[in-house]
């Protein structure tokens, strides 16, 4: 037989089932519906992988690019969690086809929300799912970090010594 569905949008995508059943078998026959010339779905997976005091990385899995020729690219959202200017900051993900971003020139100590959107020439697709993650604070971030193993002394003197050899 024959399925037909007729006016289909992008919000029909799916995976699809056909169960057959009668006294002896079943059989199921499943296929993917994807919507052509829409918008990308949203990425998947998205997670942050590293967290720096000013710097956090994320990483995504593309979500369907809307159309079988499309070139899917993508911009991140961001912004302080519960911070009393809640608009998004946009940044463009570079180079356009990279699935993962360091985004940097972040507080340190604080909570960001981020989101990933994919682009392709039928304009922006659906957003990912919120992440969040914080920055590391500063000054633990000092406490780690070695210290010389020379006195400043130690360093003063062999500093004169090359001067004057």
């Amino acid at each position: 037989g024959t399925l037909t569905i007729n006016g289909l949008q992008k919000k029909d995508h799916g995976i699809y089932e056909c169960v057959v059943t009668n006294e002896v078998a079943t059989l199921t026959a499943r296929t993917t519906l994807l919507i052509e010339k829409t918008t990308p779905h949203a990425p998947g997976n998205v997670t942050v992988t590293r967290k720096e005091t000013f710097a956090v990385t994320i990483e995504w899995l593309p979500g369907y690019s809307g159309c079988s020729h499309c070139e899917q690219t993508y911009k991140i959202r961001y912004r302080e969690k519960d911070s009393r200017m809640p608009n998004w900051i946009e940044l463009p993900v570079n180079p356009p086809n990279a699935r993962k971003i360091q985004i940097h020139n972040l507080s340190a100590g604080t909570t960001y929300e981020f989101q990933v959107i994919g682009i392709n020439d039928y304009g922006d697709g659906m957003m990912s799912q919120i992440v969040e993650a914080r920055t590391k604070d500063g000054y633990l971030d000092l406490l780690t970090q070695p210290m010389p193993t020379a006195s400043p002394s130690e360093i003063s003197t062999r500093q004169g010594k090359s001067r004057g050899q």
